[in-house]
């Protein structure tokens, strides 16, 4: 759910919903859809704490990579610092608190989520070109952690 939960809070981001409105999307982007857009996924972390009847009793920490996908590299790189965010603008990067409203399932129920801390990993910034639909990438990873 902490994905979840990171996906609602870049929806509350002023500077990230101008660009991209709700264009964030897990694991891939729709075939054919509208640039500029976000997308994340998980490509680590795990839950810490565990016991032996499989009860976690500590909190749970993840690695989100974000794309901002544009087709020009300077929007691609304004996307990616919308997200991260800077001194004015609040972004991902050095949030915590909690999000309310995070969608669990399908059926339409939600829950607050606690994200105890969300921060760029140092030197995880990359930048990529996809020349097959001419595509500029920034490649971001946030470690997350939280409480479910």
């Amino acid at each position: 759910m902490l994905e979840r939960a990171i996906r609602k809070r870049m929806t509350e981001i002023p500077a990230l919903t101008a660009l991209v409105s709700d264009r964030i999307y897990p694991v891939m982007a729709p075939q054919g859809g509208t640039l500029p857009c976000v997308v994340f996924r998980q490509v680590g972390g795990g839950r810490f704490g565990a016991t032996l009847d499989g009860k976690t009793i500590g909190p749970r920490v993840i690695v989100l990579r974000l794309q901002c996908m544009a087709t020009t590299y300077d929007a691609a790189r304004n996307l990616a610092r919308a997200v991260r965010g800077t001194n004015a603008a609040r972004g991902l990067h050095a949030f915590f608190g909690t999000v309310t409203g995070v969608p669990i399932d399908d059926s339409g129920a939600t829950a607050e989520v606690a994200v105890r801390g969300c921060a760029l990993v140092d030197g995880s910034e990359s930048d990529d070109y996809v020349p097959d639909v001419k595509l500029f990438i920034v490649a971001q990873d946030y470690q997350v952690t939280g409480k479910e």
